[in-house]
């Protein structure tokens, strides 16, 4: 029954594709529009935080000529703000799930 759920898994994730498949090719699984589907439509967010800045980074870098001229900054530089408040909160709730633990 396992064996059944992980295919079934398989199947509606890589949209057919075999993950060694995607693996050995060096291909990004998560770039992949049959990848996509599952978060999109069953997930309580339409993507992984990780696929938000790597579209965002395709989709708005044609834009950075005009971002730095009318706003001062380039897409890297919003991308590297979101990284840098995402890794705080990682941080912040990490040590609070640890102070948890320890009863601190």
């Amino acid at each position: 029954m396992k064996e059944l759920h992980f295919a079934m898994a398989t199947e509606a994730f890589f949209g057919g594709k075999d993950r060694l498949s995607f693996l050995a090719s060096g291909e990004d699984p998560f770039q992949d529009g049959a990848a996509m589907r599952e978060p999109i439509f069953y997930g309580g967010e339409p993507a992984y935080s990780f696929q938000y800045r790597t579209l965002t980074q395709v989709k708005y870098e044609a834009d950075d000529d005009w971002l730095v001229k009318t706003r001062g900054f380039t897409i890297a530089d919003a991308l590297a703000v979101t990284k840098a408040i995402s890794d705080f909160h990682s941080v912040a709730f990490l040590s609070s799930v640890g102070n948890a633990n320890t009863g601190s």
